[in-house]
């Protein structure tokens, strides 16, 4: 049921003013327009801020960090 929400939730266009306030992984990928490889390559370079809660399988940004590493 979570993941069926999480579709829903990530099947309409993310942009900067309707990220969430902690997005999750899927939330980025749609912002970025990449895949998840892609988004984890970038996470692991630097380009965008590592998550704020790294709990196991869940991982969440901080929206105010992603907008400063985005130059929004």
């Amino acid at each position: 049921m979570q993941q069926a929400q999480n579709e829903q939730h990530t099947s309409q266009a993310v942009t900067l003013a309707t990220l969430p306030d902690l997005p999750t992984p899927a939330d980025m990928q749609a912002l970025l327009g990449v895949s998840e490889a892609g988004f984890n390559s970038l996470v692991k370079a630097g380009a965008i801020p590592a998550p704020v809660v790294n709990s196991g399988r869940i991982r969440r940004w901080n929206k105010a960090q992603v907008v400063a590493a985005l130059g929004g």
